[in-house]
């Protein structure tokens, strides 16, 4: 979804992505064992930063 929004023209993918961002973020925290990259889901709160956590993992 991230990388969909960023090529996508149209208005509403980044909002879609940003969501999709939160919800991984969410997972991860309650699921830590699966987190794959060396930043774990705590250290990324704001907003513009869960594209990044998503884009590691």
């Amino acid at each position: 979804m991230d990388r969909i929004a960023l090529n996508d023209p149209r208005p509403g993918p980044l909002p879609a992505a940003a969501e999709t961002a939160g919800q991984l973020l969410l997972h991860d925290r309650r699921h830590p064992d699966l987190v794959a990259g060396p930043h774990h889901p705590d250290a990324t709160t704001p907003a513009p930063s869960r594209r990044f956590y998503v884009r590691q993992e």
